[in-house]
């Protein structure tokens, strides 16, 4: 059910351009994002977080696990989108 939503959610903002990735120039080069903590806690949803981002052709790679103690400004995982990718489209969601 997540992943239909999800898909639906992507199509919606790709079709028929992303505009803002468009604006952006994000198709144009490899896009880097960092999921960084904002507060002190623990984390949680890591599997879930690499699983949402490789499903929409997304790169991911860890830094960080379920349980682990997190420290504001710590990375727990670093994406990245190729050119011309259609994963671009979820560098919105990242910035909302």
């Amino acid at each position: 059910m997540v992943e239909t939503f999800t898909s639906e959610l992507l199509r919606a903002d790709r079709e028929p351009l992303d505009i803002t990735n468009y604006a952006l120039g994000a198709a144009k080069q490899n896009t880097i994002a960092h999921i960084i903590a904002n507060e002190p806690g623990i984390l949680a949803g890591i599997a879930e977080a690499e699983w949402f981002f490789t499903t929409f052709g997304l790169a991911v790679e860890r830094s960080a696990s379920d349980g682990q103690a997190a420290l504001p400004g710590q990375i727990s995982l670093r994406l990245e989108a190729k050119p011309n990718s259609p994963s671009t489209a979820c560098w919105n969601w990242l910035n909302s």
